[in-house]
């Protein structure tokens, strides 16, 4: 059978794609760039597209990276693996829609995916970004919508002043469709709304968030603000893109969640299912699992002998059973790692204690407290205002914890 040209199996190609699959612009795009550049790479090497072989797709993702921010470089593996399923798709098509004889890619081997690396930030890196855009509300906005709202790029582009709703309960973005076909509504965490407030109070009631600087009244490019807060991040000593800002949204509130907010997260992100959410998105967030490796009981307890990988120890520890050990050396690295956090909140619980309770008499230092004499107003509190203070700013909560703490310490 005579094959159409490589033109005509794209247009048939794109069609189905577009029509009966409903693929955005965006993804048609890529497909086409994808493709062009196969049939390009083939007639190069004097064939035509009817005649590749999965030998050729294997050389074709052999060549160097196209990326401009790579350029020559390697590939990375997932750009590999989109590049092979985007040529396989394409020769399936092929042979089912009657436009070859054969599948030819049928025998290809697909590179696989590369393991999701962690992208996460750490909450002080976010707090010296923010500090550091003190000054540009433009690189506040972006970044509190990225990090506070898990927006991907093209979002924060086409997000709008009438798109924030600040009079509900909670605040809330109405988010378009943008990667996929599914808007959502994202609630809008306290800080985030509060800066929201700031730049709206400013803004025109309709009209882009993150105005374009060179055309007033238009919007952004989604290329613009990846490439404008990147460069911010990395001149603060961020070494990641912008794209980290979300991987964040999504670990910080599993965190904070213990993981029992997974679906929650994943619509926040705009996820069709949480198996992308947590494939993806969460893989610097091992919950439960963090506290496993010092869980598991150990199988050399009351009998250490012959095995090779035990330090030897001397005198009286080498009486000591494996499993205590082990157990001593678990909480030893735990209080390596989090030790120093936790003393400095046992010492910053007391006294903010304090600091919250002089606010309330309108005090900012104890020495003031000389001023008040028995009947002064401010100190005729009830004890149900006392709780309610306590209550809503953790304060009880805070309590209950150390006391905990210095229970477990003292048995």
């Amino acid at each position: 059978m005579t094959a159409p040209s490589f033109p005509g199996a794209w247009d048939r190609y794109r069609r189905y794609l577009q029509v009966d699959l409903g693929r955005r612009q965006s993804t048609l795009r890529q497909y086409r760039v994808c493709l062009y550049a196969f049939d390009r790479f083939l007639r190069e090497k004097g064939k035509q597209w009817d005649k590749a072989t999965p030998h050729d797709l294997a050389k074709f993702l052999a060549l160097p990276s196209r990326d401009p921010r790579n350029p020559g470089g390697t590939k990375a593996a997932n750009t590999r693996a989109a590049e092979a399923s985007c040529i396989c798709s394409f020769y399936r098509f092929s042979y089912v829609h009657g436009l070859l004889g054969k599948d030819r890619m049928r025998a290809a081997i697909r590179p696989r995916t590369a393991h999701p690396v962690p992208r996460a930030l750490d909450l002080p890196d976010i707090q010296d970004l923010l500090a550091a855009a003190a000054d540009d509300q433009r690189m506040q906005t972006c970044l509190w919508l990225m990090y506070g709202c898990g927006l991907r790029s093209c979002e924060v582009a086409a997000a709008r002043v009438e798109h924030v709703r600040l009079r509900g309960d909670p605040p809330t973005l109405y988010v378009p469709p943008s990667k996929s076909d599914r808007d959502r509504v994202v609630p809008l965490a306290p800080p985030v709304a509060s800066h929201l407030r700031r730049v709206l109070a400013a803004m025109a009631s309709t009209g882009p968030l993150v105005e374009n600087r060179l055309r007033p009244g238009d919007h952004i490019t989604r290329h613009t603000v990846s490439v404008y807060v990147s460069k911010f991040m990395r001149a603060n000593g961020v070494k990641e893109s912008s794209h980290a800002l979300r991987h964040s949204f999504a670990t910080h509130l599993l965190a904070a969640g213990k993981g029992a907010n997974l679906l929650s997260v994943s619509r926040a992100l705009g996820h069709a299912s949480t198996e992308v959410t947590e494939q993806t998105y969460t893989s610097g967030y091992l919950g439960d699992m963090a506290g496993l490796a010092a869980a598991l009981p150990d199988p050399r307890a009351g009998n250490g002998k012959g095995v090779a990988d035990l330090p030897t120890l001397s005198g009286l520890a080498a009486l000591v059973p494996v499993d205590v050990r082990d157990q001593l050396a678990a909480a030893v690295a735990t209080l390596e790692r989090y030790g120093p956090e936790v003393a400095r909140a046992a010492e910053t619980l007391p006294k903010m204690t304090t600091k919250a309770w002089l606010a309330t008499l309108g005090l900012s230092e104890p020495s003031q407290l000389a001023s008040l004499h028995a009947g002064d107003p401010r100190l005729d509190h009830t004890d149900q205002e006392w709780d309610d203070l306590e209550r809503q700013l953790g304060i009880r909560k805070g309590w209950d914890l150390a006391y905990a703490l210095r229970d477990a310490i003292d048995e």
